[in-house]
């Protein structure tokens, strides 16, 4: 349970890292 409670935290934390980025960014074709 502690180690699949740490992977959850893992993923969750290096999927909302790149899209919190990809929300902030200014796209580039507009």
């Amino acid at each position: 349970r502690n180690l699949l409670n740490a992977w959850k935290g893992m993923v969750s934390s290096l999927f909302k890292k790149p899209l919190a980025w990809i929300v902030n960014s200014p796209v580039p074709n507009e």
